[in-house]
């Protein structure tokens, strides 16, 4: 059997972009680092989301938030909501 390698299975580009960035207008991000077992339930009333499972997101309208580690939860929201 040959040996397969990760080049011979994809043919790569390396000239291509794998993503793109780009900028969105209008919202506001908030980074909330927290003991969420302890305080979780009030800040869910805080920011009116539930805590998002972990690696989820829940949206409600205009907002969202996010799970980003077991202590730390990112907030979207527009822009005139941050300040």
């Amino acid at each position: 059997m040959a040996e397969t390698t990760a080049e011979t299975i994809v043919e790569i580009d390396l000239h291509t972009p794998l993503a793109r960035v780009l900028p969105v207008s209008g919202l506001g991000m908030v980074t909330i680092r927290a003991d969420l077992d302890r305080c979780g339930d009030a800040l869910a009333e805080a920011v009116g989301l539930p805590l998002p499972a972990p690696v989820r997101i829940v949206t409600e309208a205009d907002r969202a938030l996010g799970w980003m580690s077991p202590d730390e939860l990112l907030l979207v929201l527009p822009a005139a909501g941050v300040g």
